[in-house]
């Protein structure tokens, strides 16, 4: 069986003053598959680390058959 990509293209963006943006592991991946993952890990920034309860900003824009769309 061949599966074919739901997503192509899909980059993940944080807050710059959110996240150590040199400490984020791969935040590009090529494709994306039904019931595949994508984990994206680093570190907070002091004042986020130290405020659990802030939430984390992010922008998600992947290419579906019909364009780019931002999650």
């Amino acid at each position: 069986q061949v599966s074919s990509p739901i997503l192509r293209g899909v980059n993940f963006t944080y807050q710059s003053d959110e996240i150590l943006s040199n400490s984020l592991t791969s935040t590009n991946f090529h494709t994306y598959y039904q019931g595949s993952e994508m984990v994206v890990a680093g570190k907070l920034e002091t004042y986020m680390a130290n405020n659990p309860n802030e939430l984390i900003e992010y922008q998600i824009l992947a290419t579906q058959a019909f364009g780019n769309q931002y999650f």
